[in-house]
């Protein structure tokens, strides 16, 4: 009885310990108050489903940080407005590592990207949506194999450090305009989103540009007939 006894109970204690490693590899789960995620291993996406802002995390203790090495592209859904601070970073303490995330798919419910979400990546290019207002902290910070990156016109703020050690990032697609960039806010240590080639009125479609292009050919007009009647005034 004592050694049947004895036997259960070492059972019970490698169940107890064995747990916290289950829980720690699970390959689903929370993420927000009404958004979840899901990877699979076999094919390296990370998918997050739901309303809301994914949550804040403080460094490496996102849920999807076990899997740093293995996510290659992540797919956040329809409906997900906001993405907390670290949640997709692969910061590990001490090291310049990078993760194995190379793809995001951004919602065009997304508003805003907080601090870190995605630094310490091994992203290549981003394509961020229209909707999206700010940028926050070091969102893109060490992203060493960012080439491009693609902003909305709605984006109003990026904030100091979002794109820090980007260091071969070079072209930038802006959806508005050279003047709609001048009420854009670039805060400090950006440096190499300000000095990449910028592409202004990007994804703007031909019926739209040719409007644009007359609009502006009409307006030359205007301003050098309006020179032209002010200096015969003059005379």
């Amino acid at each position: 009885m004592k050694k049947t006894l004895s036997i259960l109970l070492a059972i019970l204690t490698v169940i107890t310990l064995a747990l916290p490693a289950f829980a720690d590899n699970a390959k689903s789960g929370t993420c927000g108050e009404n958004v979840t995620w899901s990877f699979d291993s076999a094919t390296g996406k990370l998918t997050v489903s739901g309303t809301g802002n994914i949550y804040s995390y403080g460094k490496s203790s996102s849920p999807f940080y076990a899997f740093r090495n293995q996510i290659k592209e992540a797919i956040i859904g329809e409906g997900i407005t906001g993405i907390g601070q670290y949640a997709f970073s692969g910061y590990t303490s001490g090291s310049n590592e990078k993760s194995t995330l190379e793809k995001v798919k951004f919602p065009s419910t997304l508003k805003l990207i907080d601090m870190y979400a995605f630094s310490y990546t091994s992203l290549k290019e981003v394509s961020l949506p229209e909707g999206l207002e700010a940028i926050n902290t070091g969102a893109f910070a060490m992203n060493s194999s960012l080439t491009s990156v693609t902003l909305p016109k709605s984006i109003k703020h990026i904030h100091s450090f979002a794109f820090n050690g980007c260091t071969v990032l070079s072209t930038v697609n802006y959806a508005g305009s050279e003047a709609d960039k001048a009420g854009l806010t670039i805060s400090e240590k950006n440096d190499a989103l300000m000095t990449a080639n910028w592409n202004y009125n990007y994804g703007e479609s031909f019926f739209s540009k040719l409007g644009r292009k007359i609009k502006e050919f009409f307006a030359k007009i205007k301003d050098l007939l309006s020179t032209i009647f002010t200096s015969f005034a003059a005379a």
